[in-house]
């Protein structure tokens, strides 16, 4: 790859988990772009821990932000951030039935709203009220007027 196609970026320290999981979910999105392939990333110490992504074609800053942009575009309403209301403390059968159809619907391209569920929790064990029992993934659960699921539709929209 030449230079032109070595973009390090500034965001978030990769040290911080926040940092950390941004890039993976940058990672992601830049992975499904066909013209972006192959895509990889590194980590270089520059002033904390920064993500160095090495593309297919060459990407400003700009151009990097305008096709994440284009991707997520309309993807708020999508099942994965709808589906379960605004937190992650949806009934167990809720749980279930949302699994169930995001695995039914699920192609070789496309396993965006049953990654998400698997990130979500499992439909194996409930809490003693009924209540799906979330992973670890999930940063807040209503505390404060938090809420988990309407704060990723908020940072899309």
């Amino acid at each position: 790859m030449s230079a032109q196609n070595v973009l390090l970026l500034p965001g978030p320290d990769g040290s911080n988990p926040l940092g950390f999981l941004a890039t993976l979910g940058l990672l992601r999105t830049l992975s499904r772009e066909p013209d972006l392939a192959p895509v990889a990333l590194r980590w270089v110490a520059a002033e904390g821990w920064r993500p160095e992504f090495t593309c297919g074609i060459p990407l400003t800053p700009t151009q990097l932000v305008e096709r994440i942009q284009a991707r997520l575009s309309g993807t708020a309403d999508r099942p994965e951030f709808t589906r379960l209301g605004k937190n992650l403390t949806a009934s167990r059968d809720e749980l279930h039935r949302f699994l169930a159809e995001a695995g039914e619907s699920a192609t070789r391209g496309e396993t965006t709203a049953a990654d998400f569920g698997a990130a979500f929790g499992s439909d194996a064990l409930a809490s003693d009220e009924g209540r799906m029992i979330d992973t670890a993934w999930r940063t807040m659960a209503g505390a404060g007027h938090q809420h988990f699921l309407e704060t990723m539709r908020n940072l899309i929209q």
